[in-house]
């Protein structure tokens, strides 16, 4: 029933050309479209130049609440650092569809992914409090994908090589356990890069 309700909505819609996002992401995020004890994903696609960057971003920044955003992008010449942020805002990814014979490929892996949330509220908790880490928040993390994180940490020799804990959330909506793990980084002088890498990360955010 709901998809053919969603099906007779889009066919009503009438397309004259304009990509104005900020008012279907404010109905998006509206906290009584939420269900309580449920994870509200938006997926926010398009194929056209999204404008008004600063201030879809202030929006999406004061408005997604406990949701996640997921952003699409179809076709060849999409905004990319557009499309990028406004995932980093929401807690969510983003995915480029450059062709439209990509279409159904991409967004079957995309769905799957998102009925299978491998962890969500992720955190990392360092055992001391001198370090700079990109990214600050975290997205939750679903089906093949890793957890990358750069950080920027004092090696002392009271503490040693600094450790810290990922913990999230797994298990469906209805079923939630708290799962941890503690890691220990080697003192590896001769590691080479990372600091560059740290370094974009930082800026990047």
């Amino acid at each position: 029933d709901n998809i053919s309700l969603a099906l007779d909505f889009v066919d009503g819609f009438s397309s004259d050309g304009g990509t104005n996002m900020a008012p279907a992401l404010q109905i998006a995020m509206q906290r009584e479209n939420i269900k309580s004890g449920y994870l509200n994903q938006i997926i926010f696609m398009t194929d056209g130049s999204v404008g008004n960057e600063a201030q879809i971003f202030d929006q999406i920044a004061q408005d997604i609440g406990d949701a996640r955003l997921f952003t699409i992008a179809i076709g060849p010449a999409p905004n990319n650092y557009f499309m990028s942020k406004a995932a980093m805002f929401g807690k969510g990814t983003y995915t480029h569809i450059a062709a439209l014979n990509q279409v159904n490929d991409s967004m079957s892996h995309l769905f799957a992914q998102l009925s299978r949330p491998a962890l969500t509220d992720v955190a990392v908790t360092w055992n001391t409090s001198d370090v700079e880490q990109s990214p600050s928040v975290i997205a939750d993390l679903y089906m093949d994908q890793p957890l990358i994180i750069t950080s920027k940490t004092p090696i002392t020799k009271s503490i040693g090589a600094p450790s810290f804990v990922v913990s999230g959330l797994s298990g469906d909506s209805h079923n939630k356990k708290t799962w941890s793990e503690q890691i220990k980084l080697n003192d590896d002088d001769r590691t080479t890069g990372i600091a560059r890498l740290w370094a974009r990360n930082k800026v990047e955010e």
